[in-house]
């Protein structure tokens, strides 16, 4: 009995407690749905009311002109630092064009600079050969000769030049020059240049001991030669100085003028009679006469002579030297 009764009691209780739960399930929806009809009307209204749109569009405004100013603040930064780039890149241009405008300029001046050197050394070198010229013409040296090693070998000649007088045409006169080694070591006689091929001169092979003497032989040959003459042999060796130089010189006459001049020495040493050899007046007038032109084409014949071995002796010194170069 009292099971069944609790039993019912717990149904009516649990039946109870549903129901009170569904009434308050009901409730918050019909507080819920008049809120969202309530806020849907709100803003319908808002939408219709034209006080709101202007507020929003003035909102929308403001933002776009706040928008522009910062692309217009944007835009001009931009634009000023581009003036910037540009205003650099011309300065940077005009300093090069100046830049290169001076360097034109030092260059121009460095050239007109140099020109000038130049030409003021070529005005030292001109004025140091003609004072050269006429120091070697009054016979003045003025740069010193280099002193010669203390063992080099010395070529000592007794006499440099041989005078061979007068001779007839087509006679050949030799001469031996002898000389001696003074030095401390060998001297050799390299080579011997003589002025033209009338002229031949023989040097020793060996070399030349210190002390020792030995010669050079010359042969000079006065065919087809006529007037004064002066043969010039220039010796090369390995002593101090390098060269030395050998003169024969003489005057060369036709051969009926030599006879000539040897009978009137005949007479005067009494070896031809007087008499006998004494010309009328006419003839030693004409002898005379003969003898001052022989003269006359001697001394001619001589200079010309002279200046051609002169010639000659240049050109071989010339080619010496590019043979040298």
């Amino acid at each position: 009995m009292n099971t069944s009764t609790f039993s019912t009691t717990s149904f009516c209780f649990l039946l109870g407690l549903f129901m009170f739960m569904g009434c308050q399930q009901e409730t918050k929806q019909s507080q819920t749905a008049p809120t969202a009809v309530i806020s849907k009307a709100a803003a319908t209204v808002a939408a219709s009311n034209p006080l709101t749109n202007t507020t929003a569009a003035t909102t929308d405004l403001t933002l776009e002109e706040e928008d522009c100013d910062e692309i217009e603040a944007a835009d001009a930064t931009t634009d000023a630092a581009t003036l910037a780039e540009a205003k650099a890149i011309a300065e940077a241009e005009a300093a090069a064009s100046n830049k290169k405008a001076l360097d034109k300029k030092a260059k121009a001046k460095s050239s007109k600079s140099k020109a000038k050197s130049k030409g003021n050394t070529a005005k030292k070198e001109t004025k140091k050969e003609a004072e050269s010229l006429r120091a070697t013409a009054a016979g003045i040296k003025k740069t010193p000769k280099p002193k010669p090693a203390p063992d080099a070998p010395i070529i000592a000649f007794a006499n440099d030049t041989y005078s061979f007088g007068m001779i007839a045409q087509g006679t050949k006169k030799s001469y031996r020059f002898p000389f001696k080694n003074e030095g401390k070591k060998p001297l050799i006689i390299e080579n011997a240049d003589v002025t033209c091929g009338c002229t031949v001169a023989q040097i020793p092979q060996a070399p030349i001991l210190p002390g020792e003497t030995a010669y050079i032989d010359v042969e000079y040959d006065s065919k087809g030669k006529i007037g004064e003459q002066n043969k010039v042999i220039t010796l090369t060796t390995n002593a101090y100085p390098r060269t030395h130089k050998l003169f024969m010189k003489g005057l060369v006459v036709s051969e009926g003028f030599m006879k000539k001049k040897q009978a009137e020495m005949d007479v005067r040493n009494g070896k031809l009679d007087a008499k006998t050899e004494t010309p009328t007046d006419k003839e030693a007038e004409t002898a005379v006469e003969k003898a001052v032109d022989a003269a006359t084409e001697i001394k001619e014949a001589g200079e010309e002579d002279v200046e051609q071995d002169k010639t000659e002796d240049k050109k071989k010194k010339k080619k010496k030297r590019r043979k040298n170069k």
